[in-house]
């Protein structure tokens, strides 16, 4: 027998719940096990035309234009390619989230100093201070469903890779996201937290 539509929507509902859940344990243990980097040489321009493929669908959904800049040619840098297409797909995520009426999403690449940069700007409601402070805190978040741990498992990433990611906003101005790979191979910053830190007790 087929199911009417009460049914139907709180069947949808469930199949939404499981999927966020699975999400979210799916953050829980890329914090708390996070593997090591696999970097190889490659175009970081490549992964974020695979990241913005993904996202197709959703961007015209939700009225989201997307522009791309590149300000200096980016050379090939060493990195993990599957780490650096979840950093991507996390900062996307994040501005399509910041946009609920539409807007535009800026990604811009350049070299600065000894750093491929990457930075992805959004025309959403921006970062109050005291948010943006607190951003990469692992377990923050401004989201009614939200782990509080994609931004640290991002930043865990580029610091294991040697680089940064820093977030610059003005409220009601939007919020620009930057993340910076070394031109060079380096090793993880000494003394930055390693990605299992807090998996005690």
């Amino acid at each position: 027998p087929g199911f009417d539509d009460p049914a139907r929507r709180k069947l949808s509902i469930i199949a939404d719940e499981v999927s966020h859940l699975e999400e979210m344990v799916a953050e829980m243990r890329d914090f708390v096990q996070h593997p090591a980097a696999q970097k190889r040489p490659g175009q970081i321009t490549a992964v974020v035309d695979e990241a913005l493929e993904l996202f197709q669908d959703t961007f015209e959904e939700h009225n989201i234009q997307v522009r791309r800049v590149e300000e200096t040619p980016l050379p090939s840098v060493a990195f993990d390619p599957k780490q650096l297409h979840q950093v991507l797909i996390n900062l996307l995520k994040n501005a399509v989230e910041a946009m609920p009426t539409g807007g535009e999403i800026t990604i811009t690449s350049r070299v600065r100093g000894a750093n491929a940069e990457i930075s992805v700007r959004d025309t959403g409601a921006g970062l109050a201070p005291e948010v943006a402070e607190n951003i990469f805190q692992p377990y923050f978040t401004t989201k009614e469903k939200g782990t509080g741990l994609g931004l640290a498992i991002c930043q865990n990433i580029m610091t294991e890779h040697g680089g940064c990611i820093f977030a610059d906003s003005t409220p009601g101005r939007g919020a620009t996201f930057t993340i910076q790979l070394p031109l060079e191979e380096t090793s993880p910053v000494a003394g930055a937290p390693l990605p299992a830190e807090g998996n005690r007790g």
